[in-house]
Parts: structure tokens; C-alpha cells; sequence
């Protein structure tokens, strides 16, 4: 949350500046930073579903032992 703030904080004094460059540099940070998010979204999603499966298939190995 502190980083995402800071992300924020940074764009926003960019963007204030108020000339063409500073307004491009403000989006492209923009894009970075939903690019990153969606990278680490991903990654998350991906982990879980590792972690659904590992859990899955051990419960499918307890269940044939018995």
C-alpha cells in the first residue's frame, strides 16, 4: 500500500508540472505500474492454483490408501 502511494504521489507531482513531456512521462509510469500489477495478479492466480492442485491431489492420494 505504501509503494502504490508513493507510485501516486510521484505521478501526480509529474503530471502537475503541467508541459507535453511531463504529461507523457506521468502515463507511461501509469502503464508501468498496471503492467506490473497485472504481472504480480497473475503470478498470484498462478501460485493458487499450484497450491489448489498440490492440495488436491494429496487429498486424492490419502483418500486411495485407505
Amino acid at each position: 500500500m505504501v509503494i502504490a502511494a508513493g507510485i501516486v504521489a510521484v505521478v501526480s507531482q509529474i503530471f502537475q508540472a503541467n508541459d507535453h513531456t511531463s504529461v507523457w512521462l506521468a502515463f507511461a509510469l501509469a502503464w508501468v505500474t498496471c503492467a506490473l500489477m497485472a504481472i504480480a495478479s497473475s503470478s498470484l492466480v498462478f501460485r493458487v492454483a499450484e497450491a489448489r492442485k498440490h492440495i488436491t491431489r494429496h487429498h486424492q492420494i490419502r483418500r486411495t490408501r485407505r
